[in-house]
């Protein structure tokens, strides 16, 4: 949409409209610091973005409160001692706790629709008022 206008966009409005990686930050008591530390334990500090993104793990389901997809590391470090705020909006975090991941959607899978189990169905039923009107001759 914006391909027209983008000589006259500003750099940050062309990169807030770029195609960008997904952003994940969890507190350091989150069940999933362990797989982000794994993520670190398996990938060189000295990684580009590009080994980094394929050197990704799947999520544990459990683990994420139900979600399902990849992460990789977002940098080096996923937990800097100083959080830069985004696109300048305040303050950067001095003391950050946050670990901060790269989150990529799950591979796309045929979607099978099904009841739930246990699920009780009620009886069919048809009557007079389900039929629709006759047809005039």
């Amino acid at each position: 949409v914006t391909e027209g206008l983008e000589d006259r966009l500003s750099d940050e409005e062309k990169f807030r409209n770029s195609n960008r990686l997904e952003l994940m930050y969890v507190g350091p008591s989150h069940s999933l610091v362990p797989t982000i530390y794994e993520l670190q334990d398996h990938c060189p500090a000295t990684a580009t973005e590009a080994e980094r993104v394929n050197n990704r793990l799947e999520m544990d389901p459990e683990a994420s409160g139900g979600m399902a997809g990849y992460l990789a590391l977002s940098s080096a470090d996923p937990c800097p001692a100083v959080m830069p705020a985004p696109f300048g909006m305040g303050d950067d975090i001095t003391s950050n706790g946050v670990m901060g991941v790269t989150f990529m959607n799950p591979d796309q899978q045929p979607h099978l629709p099904k009841l739930q189990e246990g699920t009780l169905l009620p009886k069919p039923s048809i009557t007079e008022a389900d039929l629709p009107p006759a047809k005039a001759l």
